[in-house]
Order: C-alpha cells, then structure tokens, then sequence
C-alpha cells in the first residue's frame, strides 16, 4: 500500500515479476487494506508512512492490537523525519522492517526477500 497509484503499481509489476504466481493486493484506503488483512492470507504487508485518513504509525498499531506474525515493509520518503526511536515505537511486537525511497529495484527486491527470508541470490 503505497499512497501513490503508480508506485503500487510499479511494486505489483515487480513482485509478480520476481514471484510467478505471487498474488499482489493492492489499496489506497488504509480501512480498507486492514478489512481486507483480517480476511486474507497474509506472507508481507508494504506500505507507506502517509495516506490519507489514516497514518502508517496509525495502522502498525491497529496491526499490533491484533498480533499478527507476518512481515511487515515500511517504504517511505518520510522516514528520516522519524527517528529510530520513534520508528521502533510503531507497531510493538511486530516484524517491521523500513526502507527508504527513493530507492532502486534492486533495493526492494533484497529488502522484500531480507522481510520474507529468502536467502539472498
């Protein structure tokens, strides 16, 4: 979940690309996205610091209240506003891991596989 149309696209390209058979979920409404998280299979969230109606901050907390195991990638262009406490501090518990944008395609290609554990190539 990106708070851009075409970086979530540009992500989905990506990942189906390095991941045949990858299905890729894709929001711009941070309620919608967790509507959808509670219902779904879930192997890595990635969103964004900033969306409208609801912070990244926001929704790593609502991720935290209900525990969930799966890996979690924060891109943004925000994080060097946050310090790393701060950033420690969202989503207590969880499997967060922070990327900064910009970034390359091989810059999120070994952070997603850092995120989901696969060995690197």
């Amino acid at each position: 979940m990106d708070d851009e149309d075409w970086l979530r696209e540009a992500y989905s390209i990506m990942l189906r690309g390095w991941y045949d058979g990858a299905e890729v979920l894709k929001f711009d409404d941070p309620r919608a996205a967790l509507q959808e998280l509670s219902r779904s299979h879930t192997d890595l969230f990635i969103t964004d610091i900033h969306h409208s109606g609801m912070s990244g901050a926001e929704m790593l907390e609502h991720l935290a209240e209900r525990k969930v195991k799966y890996p979690i990638l924060v891109i943004s262009a925000a994080l060097s506003m946050h310090g790393e406490d701060e950033r420690r501090g969202w989503g207590p518990g969880l499997n967060v891991s922070f990327l900064s944008k910009p970034m390359s395609a091989e810059e999120f290609r070994t952070a997603v596989e850092a995120a989901l554990q696969i060995p690197a190539r």
